[in-house]
């Protein structure tokens, strides 16, 4: 049997390929959430494993979260590793394809040559401010976008985010890329665990693809040019630069 990517790939647009084909991404999180989370990826993203290790900030102290994301050719899987639940939803790429060929020719025009004009922003976006190619982070040029207190530096359409910070009513998170270690990854690592209670979001995942599919038929401004982003690094990236920096002198 065939599965859908492999009908896909030729053909489907909203495809995503990371610019490296497999490894390890390690991020720190500061700020009302803290702590680390590991990106394990391979055939360049095609299959993926975020690994998150946190504690938020609540009202009577600090509360630990473990959680997983495995995203696997067909399907994603949100996965609490404390209570082994995990929310399973369709691969966004592949519903946005077989809903996109449902749709009219004139409306796929609309959505191809948007998605042409605008191919650096995230196809999870909401169309807010973007700037092209606007930065470097561990040697890969990502794209800025910005919609009101949500601001996120990506590679790849959005599948693959190097910085990111959320900054909404006092809650105030800064994630950050702080090394990519070039290395085979076990495949191990992109299993499914057995013993997980999976609860389905379908539904949900086909309001959120209808969503976007509505919003790359309209005109979206282009994105800006790189170079003319203007604000200053986020301070928590400076600091962790900083001691690094220090720490090679020693």
């Amino acid at each position: 049997m065939v599965t859908a990517p492999a009908l896909f790939a030729a053909e489907n647009p909203f495809v995503r390929h990371f610019p490296i084909k497999e490894g390890l991404i390690t991020y720190i999180v500061r700020g009302t959430q803290s702590g680390s989370k590991r990106l394990y990826f391979s055939d360049y993203g095609e299959k993926q494993l975020l690994v998150e290790n946190l504690a938020a900030d609540i009202m009577h102290g600090r509360e630990s979260i473990h959680r997983v994301t495995l995203i696997l050719p067909d399907e994603k899987y949100l996965i609490d590793t404390d209570t082994r639940h995990a929310v399973k939803t369709p691969r966004l790429e592949n519903l946005l394809y077989k809903k996109f060929q449902k749709l009219t020719k004139a409306q796929q025009r609309k959505i191809l040559d948007n998605l042409q004009r605008n191919g650096d922003r995230a196809l999870e976006g909401d169309g807010g401010a973007c700037i092209s190619h606007a930065r470097r982070i561990l040697g890969l040029s990502c794209s800025q976008e910005q919609v009101d207190g949500v601001s996120q530096c990506s590679v790849a359409r959005g599948a693959l985010v190097l910085d990111s910070s959320i900054s909404l009513l006092g809650y105030r998170v800064e994630t950050f890329a702080t090394r990519y270690d070039k290395r085979s990854v076990d495949a191990a690592h992109f299993t499914l665990p057995t013993d997980l209670n999976i609860t389905d979001h379908t539904a949900e995942a086909e309001k959120h693809a209808d969503a976007i599919l509505a919003r790359l038929q309209k005109p979206l401004p282009a994105c800006r040019p790189a170079g003319t982003d203007t604000r200053p690094k986020p301070l928590q990236r400076m600091l962790f630069e900083e001691i690094e920096n220090l720490s090679r002198s020693f």
